[in-house]
This record gives structure tokens, C-alpha cells and sequence, in this order.
């Protein structure tokens, strides 16, 4: 899981460029300064013997959460800045080129374009986002986005 987990870090790094810290594994307690940031965590793993030759299957499930919190954008009250905010993370996530398709600047692109993470694993399904609001303390509200994606790799029944 360690190598599918950093291969993501990687691809999701370069996609979306130097303003998003992108973590291994979730900031259940963030500083003010830590956002927004991109968090990678694994949910699930199984292995599984695959007929006779050999071969074992290691089936994975993995959330990329973005972040961003909307203390700064609340205190202008103002609603045009807290929807821009919304925007921006629609945006990361998934802007849609002319095509229809997410853009390879996104996260949902990035995985998208790169279904084998550089042929060590298939992504299986790329999964749906779920856009959600949370408080985060002392007046602030954080605005999430989380992609759940699974995939399957062939392994060596033994080494």
C-alpha cells in the first residue's frame, strides 16, 4: 500500500502544482496554516489467492481528501467569497476541460490519465466526490471534497 500511496502523493503533486500541501494519511487537528491541503489515506486492503498460478490479488481502497476552511472568506461576510472558495474546490477536484473530461490538472484528471500509476497497479474505479461542510472551532467552517478510489494489483502468491 506504502508505494500505491506515494505514487498518488506524486501524481497529485505535480497535477495541481505548489499550493496545496498534500499529506500521507489524514490532519485530524490542523493549524489555521495548514490549509488548504490534500490528505491520502488509506481505508482497506485484502489479498486474495487467484486460481492456480501463483498469483494473489491485493485489492485496495484509498480516500484524497482536499480541505480548505472558510475563516478568512467568513470573516468579509459575504457570500461571494464563501461560493468562490466552493468554486476553487470543485475546481481542484475536477474542472471539466471543453471536452466534458476532468482536466489534467485535477485530482479526478490526474487519476484519470493515469490509471496504472505508472503500470504497478489498475485503478479500478475512480469513485464518486462527495462535497461536505464541517466545523472546524472558533467560528470557522471547513469545506471538504473526498475521492474514494479502489484498484486491484497482481502479486506473487510467493516470494
Amino acid at each position: 500500500m506504502d508505494d500505491i500511496l506515494l505514487a498518488i502523493k506524486v501524481l497529485i503533486s505535480t497535477a495541481v502544482g505548489s499550493g496545496y500541501t498534500i499529506l500521507y494519511g489524514d490532519n485530524f487537528a490542523p493549524a489555521e496554516t495548514d490549509y488548504p491541503f490534500i490528505s491520502i489515506e488509506p481505508i482497506e486492503e485484502s489479498y486474495e489467492a487467484n486460481g492456480t498460478g501463483g498469483l494473489r490479488l491485493y485489492r485496495f481502497t484509498i480516500e484524497i481528501t482536499l480541505k480548505i476552511t472558510l475563516k478568512d472568506y467568513l470573516a468579509d461576510d459575504t457570500s461571494i467569497s464563501v461560493q468562490k472558495h466552493l468554486q476553487e474546490l470543485v475546481n481542484v477536484m475536477a474542472e471539466k476541460g471543453t471536452n466534458g473530461l476532468p482536466t489534467s490538472t485535477t485530482i479526478y484528471g490526474a487519476l484519470n490519465n493515469d490509471l496504472s500509476l505508472g503500470g504497478t497497479v489498475h485503478i479500478m474505479n475512480l469513485g464518486t466526490i462527495q462535497y461536505n461542510t464541517q466545523t472546524g472551532g472558533a467560528g470557522s467552517y471547513i469545506r471538504t471534497a473526498a475521492l474514494t478510489i479502489t484498484g486491484q494489483q497482481q502479486l506473487p502468491l510467493c516470494t
